[in-house]
């Protein structure tokens, strides 16, 4: 039988595509490398821990792997946003955003039926949404902007956007 599902890797372009058309250029990086560090080390944590007495939800996912990967993420996000003197407070919240909404996808993913609609409902495309609009909002709230955040200058990522 022939699977009518696309690969993981569909689902990241997708992800990419919808954020970097969506959001500013520093919420638009900032997802795209939230659901980069994110995604692997909550599947790695929660493949590795899965005999361990920790809960895993409904949807399949692990408690375990939801820390995991929070924390990883706002570690990442904190080291890019020294500069900014809320960085800490930044960074935890994005972290806890992204990591919610990679639980909030089950695992394994709902495909819907092919002859209707092929695309499955995906992490790689709701981590990037969801952790942008949060990273948008924040940075509004925050006052902050792209001139705050000099790592992200280096990143360029204009080649992805059609405005």
């Amino acid at each position: 039988e022939i699977s009518r599902s696309f690969s993981g890797s569909f689902y990241y372009l997708l992800g990419c595509a919808i954020t970097t058309s969506l959001y500013d250029k520093p919420a638009a990086i900032l997802s795209i490398i939230c659901m980069a560090c994110l995604d692997p080390v909550a599947a790695v944590v929660g493949f590795y821990t899965s005999s361990v007495e920790w809960p895993i939800l409904p949807n399949g996912k692990s408690v375990l792997g939801f820390c995991a990967s929070a924390t990883v993420c706002s570690i990442v996000i904190y080291f890019l946003c020294l500069e900014w003197p809320v960085g800490a407070f930044f960074a935890i919240k994005v972290g806890i955003v992204a990591a919610l909404a990679e639980l909030l996808v089950p695992s394994p993913q709902i495909v819907m039926p092919a002859r209707r609609f092929p695309l499955g409902f995906d992490d790689n495309v709701i981590i990037p949404v969801v952790s942008g609009f949060a990273i948008t909002e924040l940075m509004k709230r925050l006052e902050l902007t792209m001139g705050d955040l000099p790592p992200l200058r280096y990143l360029d990522l204009s080649w992805l956007v059609y405005r």
